[in-house]
């Protein structure tokens, strides 16, 4: 990542998914008519626009593109009007690439010129009263004032910062050092958030699932404390319930899990950069580091929260299931006393239900079996991980059913 110098305006990175060259291609042509006079340089697009210049760049990370627009109004233009000129001829590109509306990031970044840390307090004010945010953060960084303010409307994918160096004579090389390292906490905000979306429908799809299984887990135990006996084709039931709420848990447990991992990797990433920008207090705020820590623990903390509610109700299914096999055994015991009064049927059904929830244990343990082998495959072979797990399968199964017959002796 290049250091940037600095400029008095406005700047905006927007993280999107990856483009193609074909893509990338036709949105510099639309950018170009949009604008008077653009031109490519070196792969950027420079153009002058109503009250201002303009500087569009292109940055490729992993799977992810980055589209750096950096807006120099006319001179002269207070705090204010440097934000309205800025934000309105950024919006514009929204309507040549519709792509932009679901960034994963954007982050808009203030970047006036102080005189002293005085004037770039008032300047910083009124950056605050304009976006009507709160400031959630404030402190010096690379001789540089730094601040954000808290997402509006709770919104995670759009984030405004201010970065204002006190005396840009002598701030410019820490200027493009902090605004670098800006950059990569953005890079690290556009990989969280489209974590978060990945396990959107794991999450959303638990509340009402919850309170489905609760439910029926609630039915299932009073059924049981009942006098009268269970039918034996109830129990078959709730056994192929049972089974297949415990497979669908364990996959969301997997995955969220995995989520986890990348998310606390990501985090780490985000923990070095802010400790190279060695940020220092400024007045009375709170640091920008502060504020950014909560936010991203916050953002790991709901996936450990998903795994252990999920787990818990998995222990509860698990429970439901202890149970019937402990009902199978007293109905097989009664049945044993009073031989002379049961069926020949009845008694081949029962042997026959066992049987098949001796097959659910071994279902159930291959299940895991896969899962932890998947796993593994992920770490050890990328790619190669759902042909392995795939191959795998069979030998579960096999593993599943040794177990099983030595639990069984």
């Amino acid at each position: 990542m290049s250091e940037r110098r600095w400029r008095d305006g406005f700047v905006r990175y927007q993280l999107i998914q990856d483009l193609n060259s074909t893509e990338l291609s036709d949105f510099k042509k639309r950018l170009a008519s949009t604008y008077s006079g653009a031109r490519e340089v070196n792969g950027a697009l420079e153009a002058k626009a109503e009250g201002g210049e303009i500087l569009i760049e292109f940055e490729d990370f992993a799977d992810l593109t980055c589209i750096i627009s950096t807006i120099t109004p006319r001179a002269g233009l207070k705090v204010e009007a440097q934000i309205d000129r800025g934000r309105g001829m950024l919006d514009q590109q929204a309507t040549l690439l519709p792509l932009l509306n679901d960034a994963l990031m954007t982050l808009d970044i203030c970047t006036p010129g102080s005189s002293s840390e005085d004037d770039a307090s008032v300047k910083l004010e009124a950056w605050s009263r304009r976006l009507s945010g709160p400031i959630t953060g404030t402190g010096i960084a690379k001789g540089c004032i730094l601040s954000m303010l808290v997402p509006l409307k709770g919104d995670l994918t759009h984030k405004n910062y201010f970065l204002s160096p006190t005396k840009p004579s002598k701030s410019l090389k820490g200027f493009g050092e902090a605004l670098t390292e800006i950059k990569n906490i953005a890079l690290c905000s556009a990989q969280l958030n489209r974590l978060e979306r990945s396990s959107r429908n794991y999450i959303t799809a638990y509340k009402p699932g919850e309170a489905e299984i609760s439910e029926r887990i609630d039915s299932y135990q009073w059924e049981l404390l009942r006098p009268e006996p269970v039918k034996m084709e109830t129990l078959e039931s709730w056994l192929g319930y049972i089974m297949e709420r415990e497979a669908s848990l364990s996959a969301m447990i997997s995955a969220v899990r995995a989520n986890l991992v990348e998310a606390g990797l990501i985090v780490s990433r985000v923990e070095d950069s802010l400790r190279r920008l060695n940020e220092g207090s400024f007045r009375d705020y709170p640091s920008c580091s502060e504020a950014i820590g909560r936010e991203y623990s916050a953002a790991t903390r709901k996936y450990d929260d998903f795994i252990v509610a999920t787990e818990a109700l998995k222990a509860r299914l698990s429970t439901v299931m202890e149970n019937v096999r402990t009902y199978l055994s007293v109905q097989q015991q009664k049945l044993t006393l009073d031989e002379q009064k049961s069926s020949k049927e009845q008694l081949v059904r029962l042997v026959g239900l066992q049987e098949t929830f001796h097959k659910i244990e071994i279902f159930i343990l291959a299940v895991y079996m896969t899962e932890m082998a998947r796993i593994v495959f992920d770490v050890v072979a990328g790619e190669e991980a759902g042909l392995l797990t795939a191959i795998f399968i069979p030998v579960a199964l096999l593993g599943a059913v040794g177990v099983s017959r030595l639990l069984h002796r």
